[in-house]
């Protein structure tokens, strides 16, 4: 997390591990890299996301944080996954299209009752026009990696829609309005929550953080309603 806030508005799950992110060099041995802003600056605060590492360096493992709940969609349906993990590096937007929910994606998952009064940081950070208040959500996060010339980033899928066959998430969405596979991860969130305390004192951060990050220009990553696609073009 980076950023020029107040010392005063920084609490303690602002501060919560991130990604760590490590180079693979055999027989077990893994490098841990410097951290850093998503543009190479160095950081203020310890959860960033990216990492100084050159695009001609490969065998990148990135280490999930152990509070946090991650699942991954194998053969079996979606189970918890822990530890180290080798992400996707994205190329491109159809790429990402492709690459949407299939086997093997490993996704951030978290629930949250969200209420007028939430908040992430200060008062009021969250749109409430955009993210209704009194009612549950359920976000869910396909991490990927980014990778420029120097910095490589730990990040979820994001894209505006083009149709309802061309897309990705909504990430954040009321539960009432749940397709069949994030039912299951819904589920599968409540089961690994309940049988693992480490993980209850950080349930719903990470709704309440990307509620406070939506904003009129990226409203499409929320779904507090059925959703309207804009229809496939077809050539004749």
């Amino acid at each position: 997390m980076t950023g020029s806030f107040p010392q005063k508005t920084i609490r303690p799950e602002m501060l919560r591990p991130e990604f760590d992110i490590y180079l693979e060099r055999g027989n077990g041995e893994y490098i841990k890299q410097h951290k850093c802003t998503a543009i190479g600056d160095r950081t203020r605060f310890p959860g960033a996301n990216s990492a100084l590492i050159p695009s001609s360096m490969d065998n990148i493992v990135v280490k999930l944080p152990n509070h946090r709940v991650f699942i991954v969609l194998g053969p079996a349906g979606p189970q918890e996954i822990k530890g180290m993990v080798n992400l996707p590096v994205v190329s491109g937007l159809y790429q990402m299209y492709g690459m949407y929910m299939s086997a093997g994606s490993i996704l951030e998952v978290d629930s949250k009752y969200i209420q007028y009064k939430d908040k992430y940081r200060f008062p009021r950070d969250i749109n409430h026009k955009l993210v209704p208040p009194g009612a549950t959500y359920l976000f869910v996060g396909q991490l990927a990696l980014w990778r420029g010339n120097k910095v490589t980033t730990v990040g979820y899928l994001e894209a505006e829609p083009e149709n309802r066959d061309l897309r990705i998430g909504p990430n954040l969405i009321k539960n009432s309005y749940l397709p069949p596979l994030k039912t299951l991860l819904e589920q599968e969130h409540l089961r690994i929550v309940q049988n693992d305390q480490t993980k209850q004192h950080a349930v719903g951060t990470r709704v309440l953080e990307y509620a406070a990050s939506i904003n009129y220009h990226n409203r499409y990553l929320v779904s507090a309603y059925p959703r309207k696609y804009p229809k496939a073009k077809h050539q004749a």
